[in-house]
């Protein structure tokens, strides 16, 4: 049995834009909210977010699966940021992970939390 996230992101990986669409609406304020935690700057927040949607859409036939889209999309976006600040050098993220493999386990609830505490102890340990 298919669950509705299942179903709307085999939908969207078929290429139907309103899926892609639907995903968009349901989770740009989440992974903004989530975005401007890391980096507390509006603008790049935007350009991250709509970056990883372009992203999203142009790899979308080599992209997997998941039965929980919000948290496929929040992981991205925090492996985007920091790949985007290990390019620049931007002191702006600072993550203790970054040396590690990133594993997405599908309790989303459970890696949200350790996620934020990570980032939480970071931002505690990086204090200019």
């Amino acid at each position: 049995m298919q669950t509705n996230d299942t179903y709307l992101w085999d939908t969207f990986l078929t290429g139907e834009r309103e899926a892609f669409e639907t995903i968009y609406n349901l989770h740009y304020k989440a992974l903004y909210e989530y975005g401007m935690r890391k980096l507390q700057n509006e603008e790049l927040v935007r350009d991250y977010v709509h970056d990883l949607f372009v992203k999203l859409w142009m790899n979308r036939a080599s992209t997997g699966t998941t039965d929980n889209i919000r948290y496929y999309l929040l992981a991205s976006l925090r492996n985007f940021i920091i790949n985007q600040a290990s390019k620049k050098s931007n002191p702006q993220y600072v993550d203790v992970e970054d040396n590690e493999a990133f594993h997405i386990n599908f309790n989303a609830e459970t890696e949200l939390t350790k996620l934020e505490q990570t980032d939480e102890q970071a931002q505690r340990c990086y204090k200019p």
